[in-house]
């Protein structure tokens, strides 16, 4: 076996861990503090871009299964470029890039009007970013939220028809629980993301979404920005304990698992959640500079690699080595 680790190898070994698929754990959504470098000189601003790529990447997801979407970003200061390289487990489809592209340029409108709305004075080097003001352009974010939306459908649907009966079920279970007793703290928070995704599926998927009307589409817009918000408190509350603790509660001495509720919730607002992300980075001032620059697509071409993982220990031992950069005592 070659000295050299041919990464290869190492997605071998993760497609056959999740072969059966994805674990079930609870994804964090706090992106992490240790990042050392980043496209802007400023380390707090660099930890809040992670969640961009990541919401790019999201917004890139079109059929229900099977699809997987890599984005990696290249700044070129010099010359006001910027790359997003991007990486399927099949070939990059057009429609995908113009798709991004086509975000990508309501983003830098958004990222101008909140310029040109900006009022307050903000100093930069030590006050926070001014808070997002909810009225400005907002046929413009409806409009994104809306082509968002439209290109995921297919995703969503099979993120509802997973998870929302069970989270409907688990909230009637709820309020019998608590009958006679307002629900108070975290409690209500999640009746209320439940109740504001009800209102939201409910127009989405009564009939086609090319048949809503633009009133609809704001509808749908509002109600789930405030599932996301209501459900963003749910998850915070004792950094998702609470989700758990619930969940258990409710389960009592029944046979089988606890409901997962707190993957349950984030996968039902992840699109709303992504796409406040974007909101974000376009209401940034430290990173409006980027939204300038002149972007560019490049696409790596989906390629099948046949891979035969090691059989015998010494083989191990050579791929452990080359993994760690040094011989180990295995």
């Amino acid at each position: 076996m070659a000295n050299e680790l041919d990464l290869h190898y190492l997605v071998a070994l993760m497609n056959y861990e999740f072969n059966s698929g994805q674990d079930g754990s609870a994804r964090h959504l706090d992106p992490p503090s240790h990042l050392t470098s980043g496209i802007v000189d400023h380390h707090g601003t660099n930890i809040r871009t992670l969640p961009i790529l990541d919401a790019l990447a999201h917004i890139s997801i079109s059929r229900p299964n099977s699809q997987v979407v890599a984005i990696a970003l290249q700044l070129k200061p010099d010359t006001k470029e910027i790359r997003l390289t991007i990486a399927e487990n099949q070939d990059v489809a057009d429609s995908l890039v113009n798709h991004l592209y086509n975000i990508w340029s309501k983003l830098q409108a958004l990222s101008d009007e909140y310029a040109r709305q900006r009022k307050a004075k903000w100093d930069g080097e030590h006050m926070l970013s001014p808070v997002i003001p909810l009225d400005v352009a907002r046929p413009l974010k409806i409009e994104i939220f809306c082509e968002v939306y439209k290109f995921s459908l297919e995703k969503q649907k099979k993120r509802v028809n997973k998870w929302f009966r069970g989270l409907c079920d688990f909230i009637v279970e709820l309020e019998k629980r608590r009958v006679g007793i307002p629900l108070e703290g975290f409690e209500w928070n999640l009746s209320n993301a439940v109740v504001a995704l009800v209102l939201a599926l409910q127009l989405v998927f009564k009939h086609s979404e090319n048949q809503l009307t633009d009133d609809e589409w704001e509808q749908v817009y509002w109600q789930s920005m405030t599932a996301n918000m209501d459900a963003k408190l749910v998850l915070a509350d004792r950094h998702g304990l609470s989700c758990d603790t619930l969940a258990q509660e409710l389960n009592g001495d029944r046979d089988g698992d606890p409901f997962q509720l707190r993957r349950a919730l984030e996968k039902l607002i992840s699109l709303p959640h992504h796409i406040e992300s974007l909101f974000g980075f376009a209401h940034s001032r430290r990173l409006r500079s980027t939204l300038q620059y002149h972007m560019t697509i490049s696409t790596v071409p989906g390629q099948a690699q046949i891979v035969i993982l090691p059989t015998m220990q010494e083989q191990w031992k050579s791929l452990l080595e080359a993994a760690c950069g040094q011989p180990s005592q295995w």
